[in-house]
């Protein structure tokens, strides 16, 4: 058996590398993307993309709030929800 809170802090690891591996294969695409637009398309998806980002910043302030990290399995739950 691990030591108290030792599970949890793999679990939130484990969640950490997957989420940055998951923005670096969707920067990855983004930029395969972008090279085939022309400089109209380029800034229509430029300005989708800011807009995108700014639902999902508020997505995640609203995860803090439903998933306050002061409990524990919340710090999890709300890792998990931010991969979605």
């Amino acid at each position: 058996m691990l030591p108290s809170g030792e599970a949890t802090d793999q679990q939130l690891h484990c969640l950490s590398e997957a989420f940055s591996k998951w923005d670096a294969e969707l920067n990855r695409r983004y930029n395969d993307l972008e090279q085939l637009l022309d400089i109209q398309g380029k800034q229509v998806f430029q300005d989708a993309q800011l807009e995108w980002i700014r639902y999902r910043d508020a997505e995640f302030e609203l995860i803090k709030v439903v998933y306050p990290p002061q409990a524990l399995i919340n710090r999890i739950l709300a890792a998990s929800k931010k991969m979605k």
